[in-house]
């Protein structure tokens, strides 16, 4: 048996392989013995023998592990929160405070920006911090006038 190595991290599972199998695992699952009969009984982890396999699994499965699960705080950008949750990332501005993502309406607040990839949610906030800038000077500008 070899040595589990992290492949990368996809909203907030981790993708581990050992050997031939790849395992997506929730952050909240904590520690687990690398056993497929194991990681099986558990609703939300997910084994299969390739990368992509796993991926679609733990999208298929997306609201299950969001009913089962909590969001996790994974990075910090500027002045947005990143979490993880499900197969999503959330980019959540630290101005809302607090916030619970079972219970809000995403659409309802345009500065919170989902995505399945962390380099994609980033350029969105960068976008979306820029559109709010022009609106903010454009404003300003127009009150000169």
């Amino acid at each position: 048996m070899g040595v589990p190595e992290l492949i990368e991290s996809i909203g907030f599972y981790n993708l581990v392989q050992l050997d031939e199998i790849i395992f997506g695992l929730p952050m909240g699952l904590g520690a687990v013995e690398l056993n497929v009969e194991k990681i099986n009984k558990h609703p939300c982890a997910f084994v299969g023998k390739t990368l992509e396999e796993v991926i679609e699994k733990i999208r298929l499965n997306d609201a299950l592990s969001k009913e089962k699960y909590e969001p996790i705080l994974k990075d910090v950008f500027g002045f947005y929160n990143i979490l993880g949750w499900g197969a999503d990332l959330y980019g959540v501005p630290v101005s809302l405070g607090e916030i619970n993502l079972h219970t809000i309406k995403i659409s309802d607040y345009p500065g919170i920006i989902k995505s399945f990839y962390r380099d994609d949610l980033i350029k969105e906030i960068e976008e979306f911090c820029r559109s709010e800038h022009r609106k903010m000077r454009d404003l300003s500008a127009g009150r000169e006038q």
